[in-house]
């Protein structure tokens, strides 16, 4: 009996699951709209402050949008950090591209007076092939004794090859670029 337990575990140890990948966001580029790689912008500093993702995706593994109303969640495929933390980061590393030096306050720097916040609401993130497509919400506030806000709204799209993994990840980062274009563009 206890050669039959012994054996019955070392099989079960034996038999090893899919590895867990990771991904996450990277920036991108300007595009060739925004007429050069820095838009001259002269106003103040600015700083991500806020990305908020739809529930269903804010997750550690990567979700997917199978059918209408039908979402995938993918077992060994994951976020490298909460999903919100690695879109600000991203915006924050794609507005660096696009804006004069010392124009992008990181996300965990120290205020600046009079600084641009910047607050992001992805209302939905769609991956079916062949587009993926992102309905997002943003508003700017500037920070001095006059407080302003302007928004924007915005159906973001790009091609995407398949619904794995990679393509998400790939998808999700150009979404972002596509955003980060049109906030530099309104500052």
């Amino acid at each position: 009996m206890r050669l039959v337990a012994v054996l019955l575990l070392l099989g079960l140890t034996a038999c090893g699951s899919a590895p867990t990948r990771l991904y996450t966001l990277q920036a991108i580029a300007p595009t060739a709209a925004l007429a050069g790689p820095v838009v001259p912008y002269q106003g103040p500093a600015v700083r991500v402050n806020t990305v908020h993702v739809p529930p269903e995706f804010d997750r550690i593994e990567l979700v997917t949008s199978s059918a209408p109303g039908e979402l995938k969640i993918s077992d060994f495929d994951h976020w490298s950090a909460p999903l919100a933390r690695l879109a600000q980061q991203v915006l924050t590393a794609d507005l660096l591209a696009r804006l004069p030096p010392g124009k992008v306050i990181f996300p965990h720097a120290a205020r600046a007076d009079g600084e641009l916040g910047i607050a992001v609401d992805i209302l939905d993130f769609d991956t079916r092939p062949p587009r993926a497509s992102m309905h997002v919400t943003w508003t700017l506030t500037s920070g001095g004794p006059q407080v302003e806000r302007r928004q924007g709204t915005a159906l973001l799209q790009t091609p995407i090859g398949g619904g794995d993994a990679p393509a998400v990840a790939r998808s999700f980062s150009e979404l972002m670029a596509q955003l980060t274009d049109r906030l530099a563009a309104n500052l």
